[in-house]
């Protein structure tokens, strides 16, 4: 048996390596379903063997020239028998010519003797021709006799061959054993061998008879030259085709990359062949740069300048793989699968190629999808809040790796891993939602990357580092050779030995701060560890300082020997007079919290600042108060991380102990307005109008405000159960009132009957930035109106009778329900309300309210109380003159009974000596209101004032008037 050179083929087919010799039967042996059929020959062993009137000359380079006499002839090697069953067999040699030539390579069996297969042919010097069969009408050729009826006939091809040059020749041999029809489809140069139409050389054969002997029995390669022609033959082989697929991933040097293209047959994997039909241009694939940073593919820039040198186990991009830094890489995509095929047809299974230049990545493409399966893309770097899908296709070869829950999202309450199949993992959202402003990290494998969603930053309540939080490897120590943190059980011991200077050292928030969620609290819990005192000549110093970023925005609170300070704008220390204590008498196991407020007003570019100790605005020792410091700031500021920087000395005798550091949201406090009545006593919870989350600590989630109200600014009234509209109530003035941390109470009240309480000056209850508690009415007894208030036509509340009713010449009504409690409107006769921060207000201004009527309040669909007016009312208005000197009045008169009054118009000197008068008997009927103008006027010569008076009667000189809207 002959001998099976194995040998690596350059991807230029020219250099040749010789490298070992295996037999052909043991290849055979090797044989597997998977299919794995290969013999090659490159001669170097015995080289052809020549025909009659034909040469075989071997060659060093391991090739055979054969040069045949005038009848012309061949050389030929025997193969054995060629196993068809494994499926697509392709043959293939290298061919070349010196001079003009006639040269084709053909499978011969001996009994009969005929040629199977005839390939295409040098020709004519340039050409190279293609094989058909002849008869164009018959479905099949019946043989490979060239010219016959039944047989072959050569066409020149597309393809053209040079002198002296290397072409490779090959057959796809495809035999369907069932049928017992073998099909011949023909390349040159790994490329289809194309007709003047651009459809491929094909043919079919069937033999009349014995067919599947023929395909069966030994074979033998004859390569034919024309008579008195030379031509040379290398690399003989016959193989059977695996998958293929692009190479994972190609190295750039230079601005070049290669791509190997990867036949997965599973013989010896030591030889370079031709492994595909390589045709890719420009348009056949997608290229995009991505930097080092992002490897998770979610901001490439396409790549639109592209050129490639092609060949059958390779894709080349020489010369113009230009990146910004030497760590971009490029992701390849065959978007035309039929650009790169075996020679039996199949398109590679892996599209993609990695060229990088040390940065490696799994993933081949990524795709993000909102909710409606759209694609979104990254926004200016930011990960679009509106994504509820994210696919990720990854290389097969780390796919093989990486599983399922190796492919995730974290962040914000949520952790999802993806679902795979094959090499492609989705996370779907389902129903949650990526919250807006907020940070999530991906993980594809050891690929992990954090990204900011678009949109505003939902409030974040508070950014905090409790005690158990406040590991010394989170601080930055700008002055380790003096300052130490020790971790303790009661927080973080801070130490100094500094007597000079300022040490320091800083803790990093992980989260920026949101202003338009609120003020900004920072506070800090300070035990003293040791006895505050001057130490030689130096004082103690503790000066916590507020950033964002690098920029200071002001001063918390901070501690000298003399106790707690103030700081001013300028960085200087400020005597306060309600500090924790005076001079040398802070001692070990004193607490004190340190506060500073920030405030950020938009309109003025500012952040303002205020310093608190415990509770307590700072003063001056004066009785003034120490002012709110502003620091101008831009937006990109706002945006950064807060970091809280101590800097301090002398603590060296047993320091301070830091605890319970937080940030933490103010905007607002609020109370529910329903009290629960116990024992006589009504408690209103105060609570921060921010929604901390449920395991804030407490010194986060406790509300921070201030409460000077006293009793004298609450106001209590009592009303029967009867009394729906609250119009007729008792004033409650021996409750007690106290105030506690986190509540105020009111006491001493009975437990029958329903209490309304009203706080006079709700900025009496403010929280630290001074923000009014959100309610100054509460009731007990449960949800519904709290007050009613009748207003006049100035807007000047009117009592109310002592029978309730309400007077007809009022002009709005008011209703104030508990929170929450409205919820679907509130009417009153049919006539509709305004709105405004639940209170409803009915507008009676053009159409008064009629005398002696029942009207009826309802609310959410349903009626919830009535009251009557009284029988109406008699107003005169305040008299006036008109442009042409007549007395005139405005009358109402809304009574079941006329009324008679007198309007009188008189002139006076300086010396108020009357000049003339006049008057006029008037009678405002029932139910009318109208001005009414006199007829007459008093001598007013010598007048210099004049005045008009309404009287009731002349009897008892009764004067009506009063100043109301009409």
């Amino acid at each position: 048996m002959k001998k099976l050179l194995l040998k690596v083929l350059s991807v230029s087919l020219v250099i040749m390596q010789i490298v070992s010799f295996t037999s052909f039967a043991a290849i055979q042996s090797e044989s597997d379903s998977s299919g794995n059929y290969f013999w090659y020959e490159n001669f170097a062993s015995q080289g052809l063997t020549a025909s009659s009137k034909a040469t075989v000359t071997h060659n060093s380079d391991g090739s055979d020239t054969v040069t045949t006499s005038a009848s012309g002839q061949y050389g030929y090697v025997s193969l054995g028998t060629v196993d068809f069953t494994k499926g697509p067999i392709l043959l293939s040699y290298r061919i070349k010519a010196s001079a003009a030539a006639k040269a084709w390579g053909a499978l011969h069996i001996g009994s009969p003797d005929v040629d199977m297969v005839v390939m295409p042919k040098l020709w004519d010097g340039n050409k190279i021709m293609g094989l058909e069969k002849n008869n164009a009408s018959a479905d099949l050729a019946q043989n490979t006799v060239v010219g016959n009826e039944n047989g072959l006939k050569e066409t020149a091809s597309t393809s053209t061959y040079k002198l002296n040059t290397w072409h490779i020749i090959q057959v796809l041999l495809d035999y369907d054993s069932e049928n017992q029809i073998l099909t011949v489809n023909q390349f040159a140069d790994s490329k289809p061998l194309l007709k003047a139409d651009g459809t491929q050389f094909s043919y079919k054969l069937k033999r009349a008879s014995g067919m599947g002997d023929a395909m069966s029995s030994s074979m033998t390669f004859r390569f034919y030259v024309g008579s008195g022609k030379t031509a040379t033959i290398d690399d003989l082989m016959i193989r059977q085709e695996g998958n293929i697929s692009l190479d994972n991933g190609a190295y750039i040097s230079n601005k070049t990359a290669t791509l190997n293209i990867v036949d997965d047959a599973n013989y010896d994997k030591t030889f370079t062949y031709q492994k595909s039909v390589n045709t890719t241009t420009a348009d056949d694939y997608a290229l995009t740069r991505y930097t080092a940073d992002d490897k998770l593919l979610l901001n490439g820039k396409p790549v639109t300048t592209k050129n490639t040198e092609n060949y059958p186990g390779s894709i080349v991009l020489r010369n113009w793989l230009e990146q910004s830094a030497t760590t971009d890489f490029f992701i390849f995509k065959l978007t035309n699968p039929d650009a790169v095929k075996s020679f039996s047809g199949k398109t590679v299974e892996n599209p993609y190629g990695l060229l990088h230049s040390g940065t490696t990545t799994p993933v081949r493409e990524t795709h993000l999808y909102d909710a409606v399966g759209a694609y979104v893309t990254l926004d200016n770097g930011k990960l679009p809040s509106a994504t509820k899908k994210l696919e990720f296709t990854l290389s097969y070869k780390d796919a093989e790796t990486i599983g399922a829950d190796g492919v995730k999202i974290e962040g914000d309450g949520i952790s999802i891993a993806s679902q795979k199949l094959d090499n492609v993992y989705t996370i779907d959202l389902g129903e949650n939602n990526l919250a807006t402003g907020t940070e999530y990290t991906i993980t594809v494998g050891d690929v992990v990357k954090t990204y900011i969603t678009t949109g505003e930053k939902p409030a974040r309540e508070f950014a905090m580092a409790e005690c158990a939080d406040l590991d010394t490897a989170k601080f930055t120590n700008g002055d380790a050779a003096n300052v130490t943190l020790t971790k303790q059980s009661d927080g973080l011991l801070y130490a100094s030995n500094r007597t000079t200077g300022l040490g320091n050292v800083s803790y990093k928030f992980n989260d920026t701060f949101d202003f338009t969620k609120g003020a900004m609290l920072v506070s800090v819990d300070i035990t003293y560890n040791q006895d505050m005192t001057w130490i030689g000549d130096v004082g103690q110093l503790f000066l916590p300082n507020m950033y964002l970023g690098s920029k200071n925005i002001g001063y918390i609170t901070g501690i000298q020997h003399y106790g707690v300070y103030g700081r001013s704008a300028d960085g200087g220390r400020v005597k306060v007079t309600d500090a924790k204590g005076k001079a040398n008498t802070v001692k070990k196991g004193d607490k004190v919290t340190l506060r500073g407020l920030f405030e950020y007003k938009s309109d003025e570019g500012k952040i303002y600042y205020t310093q608190f100790a415990d509770d307590r605005r700072l003063y001056k020792t004066d009785g003034s108060v120490i002012p709110a410091y502003s620091v101008d700031v831009t937006e990109d500021v706002l945006g950064q991380n807060p970091v809280l920087k101590f800097q301090g000395r002398l603590f060296k005798d047993g320091g301070l102990i830091i605890n319970n550091i937080t940030v933490t949201t103010v905007n607002g406090i609020t109370a529910d307005d329903v009290l629960p009545l116990t024992s006589g006593t009504a408690t209103a919870e105060i609570k921060s109008s921010v929604n901390f989350a449920q395991d804030a600590p407490v010194s986060a989630a406790a509300p921070q405000y201030t409460n000077s109200a006293a009793k004298s600014d609450f106001t209590v009234t009592k009303y029967t159960s009867s009394d729906k509209l609250h119009l007729n109530g008792t004033a409650v003035t021996d409750f007690t009132y106290a105030s506690e941390n986190g509540k105020f109470t009111i006491g001493n009240l009975a437990s029958d009957g329903e209490y309304v309480i009203e706080l006079n000056d709700k900025t009496k209850i403010s929280d630290i930035a001074e923000n009014a508690i959100d309610t100054s009415l509460f009731k007990t007894g449960g949800e519904g109106l709290i007050k009613t208030t009748v207003l006049s036509g100035e807007n000047k509340e009117m009592k109310i009778g002592a029978d309730g009713k309400i007077p007809t010449n009022a002009k709005k009504i008011k209703f104030e329900f508990t929170k929450d409690y409205v919820t679907s409107g509130v009417s009153l006769g049919g006539k509709s309300a305004s709105e405004e921060n639940g209170a409803y207000t009915f507008d009676f201004s053009s159409d008064a309210l009629e005398s002696n009527k029942t009207y009826t309040l309802t609310v959410n669909g349903a009626d919830y109380g009535t009251f009557t007016t009284g029988d109406g009312v008699f107003a005169v208005n305040q008299p006036s003159i008109t442009a042409d000197g007549f007395g005139s009045v405005y009358i109402q008169n809304t009574t079941s009974a006329d009324k008679t009054v007198y309007i009188i118009h008189a002139g006076y000197k300086a010396d108020g000596l009357l000049t003339g008068v006049v008057y006029e008997e008037i009678t405002a009927g029932k139910g009318t209101s109208k001005t009414y103008t006199m007829v007459k006027k008093p001598e007013l010569t010598n007048a210099q004032t004049q005045k008009v008076f309404v009287w009731e009667d002349f009897t008892t000189l009764y004067p009506l008037a009063e100043e109301f809207s009409k």
